[in-house]
């Protein structure tokens, strides 16, 4: 099941392994410049090469990377200092929990987040629902769904 980038309610399942484009994706080109020109993202994930797979795919999309870090602690602190305009995070972090980071950070900042995560059991679903503002995307993700979640979670704020 997936979920509304925003509300983590159920949204039509999108086929994340596919790696093919949606036809008559509303997530022009030229629209998502306009709206992720100056957006910072935060990416928290532990696991290097699909740190920098997210990274590439954002800074290609036309997003700031404000920095990548991989545990609770830095999360949280890199938020505080960075002021990003969203972030992605991890539900299992080299050290720490993603979701209590989410929380905590949303808590302080109101920061919209998008979980990236293989891990989408019940628990961990329901763990992730109580962050407001939070949504949801599944490992393996293809790069231009990813660049396509965070274009709405920062066109949201506005």
């Amino acid at each position: 099941m997936h979920f509304d980038l925003v509300r983590m309610t159920p949204v039509h399942l999108f086929a994340a392994s596919s790696g093919e484009p949606n036809e008559g994706d509303p997530h022009s080109d030229k629209r998502a410049s306009e709206v992720t020109k100056n957006a910072r993202v935060l990416i928290v994930e532990d696991e290097s090469l699909v740190a920098m797979n997210m990274e590439l795919t954002l800074v290609e999309a036309g997003f700031r990377v404000v920095a990548v870090v991989d545990t609770e602690k830095d999360a949280i602190e890199a938020a505080q200092r960075l002021r990003p305009d969203v972030v992605l995070m991890d539900v299992t972090l080299r050290d720490g929990d993603g979701i209590v980071a989410a929380a905590e950070i949303y808590r302080m900042l109101q920061l919209p987040v998008i979980f990236v995560t293989g891990n989408t059991d019940m628990r961990t679903l329901n763990a992730m629902k109580q962050v407001p503002s939070s949504g949801l995307i599944r490992k393996p993700f293809v790069s231009d769904r990813l660049a396509a979640l965070v274009h709405d979670a920062v066109a949201g704020k506005a």
